[in-house]
């Protein structure tokens, strides 16, 4: 019985420490490939909700689609080089050209949008951890 407690107790200690370990060993994501959340600021305030964007990056040449509020899926193109990333998201009623930096997992910038609404704003790369996938939510 002892024996098993302490197995018991060593798995739960050490089951934390190998994976803190094995995210060091891993190299971070460079390919802004992915499903991601965007989050606008305008004057220090959140502007709107949050919107989805799904990047594909190949060559450091950007393709995806945006989710407006409405439920328009828009076309998204731009580049990436050295870190600084340029995107242009055109809608049928409007349009946003955001151009910003990679920071850590994310992108910092600044947008404006059909040259009268301007602000910040911050993307974080949603994580999937489901083997079937997360469906693109």
């Amino acid at each position: 019985m002892r024996q098993i407690l302490i197995t018991v107790i060593l798995m739960f200690t050490l089951a934390p420490l190998a994976v803190a370990q094995a995210k060091e060993v891993m190299p971070p994501k460079t390919s802004l490939s992915g499903n991601w959340t965007i989050r606008w600021t305008a004057s220090g305030q959140a502007a709107g909700k949050p919107d989805k964007l799904a990047l594909s990056e190949q060559s450091g040449m950007i393709s995806g689609n945006f989710k407006a509020d409405s439920g328009e899926s828009c076309p998204v193109e731009g580049s990436v080089t050295n870190g600084k990333v340029s995107l242009h998201v055109r809608c049928s009623v409007f349009s946003i050209e955001m151009n910003g930096e990679i920071n850590g997992d994310g992108i910092d910038g600044a947008f404006s949008g059909n040259g009268d609404s301007k602000g910040n704003f911050h993307m974080e790369r949603q994580i999937c951890w489901l083997p079937e996938g997360c469906g693109g939510k």
